[in-house]
């Protein structure tokens, strides 16, 4: 049952749609690096990355079978008004795939910032908040009910919500997490009073870091407290699916 949302106010702000806009380049640059069989591609960044929020991405590419001409999901971030236009340059990149992960990781932290305030309400009510930032960009906090919050189905970015008392995440919040990730998101957080985790893709999504979501889904449901934790110690899921705790 989807649990009733009292309260529903925007909150998109240039991080939430920074973070859109990369994920927009992330597929895309995925996409077209196994398209075309490209050795590298990435950005030709002067300084920073939010220097191509609403502007133009010069797409850079090495040793592809043939020159790029389509730039798949980097198209929709044209449509959504996140980047007004791309270009395809033979050059060597300057800002790669691994270096827009690491942005991720660094955006995501501000998910934990604004659900702080929150925290506290949770402990005290038991009334969870959900923050979620849309593939456009749009970012929302959500109320949900008591010990949950859950939302019909929207294409997220990532997003955060709180919990009563610890950070391990339910069964419920891996079931979540696979549906963002196969979807092209990057991942979920949990935020309370006594800590905050974020369980995000820092590559592709594999098939092996499903198999391992879904393994650590059943840990959770057994409450399985060793292999739990040496999920969380290990900082890994899989191959690409990282553990951040802050």
């Amino acid at each position: 049952m989807v649990a009733s949302r009292k309260v529903e106010f925007e909150v998109t702000s240039s991080w939430t749609e920074l973070l859109a806009l990369i994920n927009y380049l992330v597929n895309g640059l995925e996409s077209i690096t196994a398209e075309y069989e490209c050795t590298k591609v990435g950005l030709d960044i002067t300084e920073d990355i939010s220097e191509v929020l609403r502007g133009t991405a010069r797409i850079c590419y090495v040793g592809c079978n043939e020159r790029p001409s389509e730039g798949f999901e980097i198209s929709e971030a044209v449509k959504a008004g996140l980047l007004r236009s791309y270009v395809f340059s033979y050059c060597e990149p300057t800002f790669r795939l691994p270096d827009l992960y690491s942005e991720v990781a660094k955006l995501f932290s501000n998910a934990v910032s604004y659900l702080r305030p929150y925290a506290l309400r949770t402990r005290l009510e038991g009334i969870e908040y959900m923050l979620i930032v849309l593939s456009d960009g749009r970012a929302f906090i959500l109320e949900g009910g008591r010990r949950r919050v859950s939302i019909p189905y929207l294409k997220t970015v990532i997003s955060s919500h709180t919990h009563p008392h610890s950070c391990i995440p339910s069964p419920h919040d891996i079931r979540s997490l696979i549906h963002v990730l196969l979807d092209g998101g990057f991942g979920i957080g949990i935020v309370s009073m006594e800590c905050a985790l974020g369980l995000l893709r820092l590559g592709p999504f594999t098939e092996e870091d499903y198999i391992a979501l879904t393994k650590f889904r059943s840990a959770l449901s057994r409450r399985d407290s060793n292999a739990i934790s040496e999920v969380i110690n290990s900082r890994s899921i899989g191959k690409n699916v990282r553990v951040i705790l802050w």
